[in-house]
């Protein structure tokens, strides 16, 4: 009886000491965590005050500023950043939260069924024989069209249908995609800030129909190893 209480106290001794270690090696930073929108600065600092890095997991969501002295957000998304100093490191949970709330995104279900699409979007305001309809906002000013092939997805369309919608749905965009190539009627975004990485093309553009000219959006696959298929 005596060997094993020995062996626990000793065993609770070992935890302690682990502990006490990892708390020892834990950087004490601020803030600890991250929440803020697409193009904000978040400052960062350490207890001592003292020089650090930082690396983030996912550069997509959110990047160290330049002078290495917090994190930008970029993507809308989650990461986690790692600040080291002296021997020591922290993490930080990163929160890119949207602006723009008001579009529903799509469910970018490139390859799947029909009812793929109807199980992540709902019931669909309309169908075609080769198309689902839906309204991506509450008064319908911007929807999608949901292209198939063979009831395989091949593209998603999506039209902004006043003034007021175009400025959202670019708003939207620029806070999810990175954008390549951008003028006055034309823009590409992908969903990664290297296209050799990217799984994702949005092109949003205006096609001039005499009087009838207006904006629309194509979301498609990508393939940076076809890149114009």
């Amino acid at each position: 009886m005596k060997r094993i209480t020995l062996f626990l106290l000793l065993a609770v001794g070992l935890m302690a000491c682990e502990k006490s270690e990892k708390k020892n090696n834990a950087l004490q930073v601020n803030p600890t965590s991250i929440t803020c929108n697409s193009g904000d600065d978040t400052p960062i600092t350490v207890a001592d005050g003292a020089a650090f890095t930082i690396i983030t997991a996912d550069s997509c969501v959110a990047q160290p500023l330049e002078d290495g002295t917090g994190i930008r957000g970029f993507m809308v998304g989650q990461t986690v950043v790692t600040v080291t100093s002296n021997g020591k490191s922290a993490q930080i949970p990163v929160t890119v939260a949207p602006k723009i709330t008001e579009i529903k995104d799509p469910a970018l279900l490139f390859g799947g069924s029909r009812q793929d699409v109807k199980d992540a979007m709902g019931e669909p305001k309309q169908t075609g024989t080769d198309n689902l309809y839906y309204d991506l906002t509450e008064d319908g000013s911007v929807y999608a069209a949901y292209k198939f092939e063979d009831n395989k997805l091949t593209r998603i369309y999506v039209y902004p249908e006043t003034n007021e919608a175009i400025q959202t749905f670019y708003k939207y965009l620029n806070e999810r995609y990175f954008i390549e190539v951008v003028n006055d009627k034309t823009a590409y975004y992908y969903n990664h800030f290297n296209v050799n990485y990217a799984s994702l093309k949005v092109y949003l553009g205006y096609t001039d129909l005499g009087d009838d000219g207006f904006w629309f959006a194509e979301y498609r696959a990508f393939d940076p190893a076809h890149p114009y298929d």
